[in-house]
């Protein structure tokens, strides 16, 4: 079972890992009546199990359950802000922290 398993590759970028879980999902035989929604919830909560980041998966779990669309959006808005703040100079006197981490209060 390759599908619910799957995790996000080292080099894998979220739009990437989101594709391919959409691909294992096209072998996966749900419902006829509820299979498009189903999918899409699967798809959703798989993108979320694989993430790398510990840091971006315990937000969007802390956010609550939204559509993979939301979701998807959220993360990457994630993604982009962690590495919008790295382009920054360190500051000696901020710790540094990583998107595994949470954010200091």
């Amino acid at each position: 079972i390759v599908f619910p398993t799957r995790r996000q590759r080292p080099t894998e970028t979220l739009a990437e890992f989101v594709r391919e879980l959409n691909n294992l999902s096209n072998d996966c035989n749900y419902q006829a009546v509820t299979a498009a929604e189903h999918r899409e919830l699967a798809v959703r909560d798989v993108f979320v199990a694989g993430l790398r980041s510990n840091y971006v998966r315990q937000r969007l779990l802390e956010k609550g359950a939204q559509d993979l669309d939301t979701t998807v959006e959220a993360a990457t808005t994630m993604e982009v802000s962690f590495r919008s703040l790295t382009s920054f100079p360190a500051d000696p006197a901020t710790p540094s922290w990583t998107p595994d981490q949470r954010l200091p209060q």
